[in-house]
């Protein structure tokens, strides 16, 4: 039996190996908690290294809680970056649209 938060109650759970596909935010996330209730979790990742670039990740709201239940608020904070200002460009649609030439 395993304490599972989605139900609120103890579960039997009878799987015992998972494979986990990316190592993003959500494929870590997912491992840390498999491994956390005794399931041998495999993580694998297309990428061959890090990336140096992407979207950066914002803990707020309901991701605030599941930090803080991974012990890792602190060393979030700690290697925090804040951003002080955004700009996008502003893209406009043409005044019309020329239809695509159809070859037969």
């Amino acid at each position: 039996m395993v304490w599972c938060p989605l139900f609120g109650e103890h579960v039997l759970v009878s799987v015992r190996n998972v494979l986990v596909v990316g190592a993003g935010i959500a494929g870590s996330t997912l491992a840390y908690w498999l491994a956390r209730y005794g399931i041998d979790t495999t993580v694998v990742e297309r990428a061959a290294d890090q990336r140096s670039s992407g979207s950066p990740v914002d803990v707020r709201g309901p991701a605030l809680p599941v930090v803080e239940q991974m012990n890792l608020l602190a060393p979030l904070r700690e290697a925090a970056t804040l951003a002080r200002a955004h700009h996008r460009e502003q893209q406009r649609w043409p005044d019309r649209l020329d239809p695509l030439p159809i070859q037969c």
